[in-house]
């Protein structure tokens, strides 16, 4: 129960900082809104297979790779932050990846 609420408190803290720090990057609210359209499309993809991949693979198995694939995603944003200036492209990429693992991670 600890870790999902932690889990769940990083989440929510990435969907402020990420958008505040690409507007404070470019100021550019267009690039704000096209940080929702980059994560649309691996949101949906990876949420209409999880549901296939799960019902393969044992559950506890998939949440462990999602898990992992979250920290490794955080990992980046936070490496990212730490650089000080990083690409927004970059930014974009792993916002994808945070994304379509948090999609899956559902199931």
């Amino acid at each position: 129960m600890l870790g999902g609420f932690v889990s769940g408190m990083g989440a929510q803290a990435t969907l402020v900082a990420l958008p505040y720090q690409v507007y404070v990057q470019t100021h550019s609210a267009l690039l704000v809104g096209l940080l929702g359209a980059v994560e649309l499309a691996p949101l949906v993809s990876a949420a209409l297979l999880g549901g296939a991949i799960a019902d393969r693979m044992d559950r506890r198995k998939l949440l462990l790779c999602d898990q992992i694939g979250l920290v490794l995603a955080a990992t980046g944003l936070a490496v990212a932050a730490w650089i000080g200036h990083p690409p927004v492209v970059a930014l974009y990429a792993l916002a994808a990846v945070l994304a379509a693992f948090t999609a899956r991670a559902w199931w």
